[in-house]
């Protein structure tokens, strides 16, 4: 459910721990949470290549790894560090009480 500013309520905070990433499928698309060293980011799901979906990637060494053409992208700034495509584009959050919210798209 979006609310007048066009956040959706997707988790609550308890959901993303430290170290955690967590994947999500929205009306628009699928995002990604991840809380990596106190910070929460919400990045796309999907790789920026050919947007094969990250949710199968191997997370390693602060990075997501694509499972289908290897591009790696930094966690939790979206990042390509391997240098084969762009950065993962990242979307608004906010909190409400203990609910995170995202502005997608």
């Amino acid at each position: 459910m979006r609310d007048k500013d066009g956040y959706e309520d997707v988790a609550g905070a308890h959901e993303i721990p430290e170290g955690a990433v967590r994947f999500f499928e929205l009306d628009r698309g699928e995002i990604m949470l991840c809380r990596i060293g106190g910070t929460l980011k919400a990045l796309s799901g999907r790789c920026t290549h050919a947007f094969a979906s990250l949710q199968d990637g191997e997370i390693a060494g602060g990075k997501i790894t694509c499972a289908v053409h290897g591009a790696q992208f930094a966690l939790p700034s979206g990042k390509n560090v391997s240098g084969n495509c762009a950065d993962l584009p990242s979307y608004p959050i906010r909190m409400d009480g203990n609910r995170i919210m995202v502005k997608f798209g």
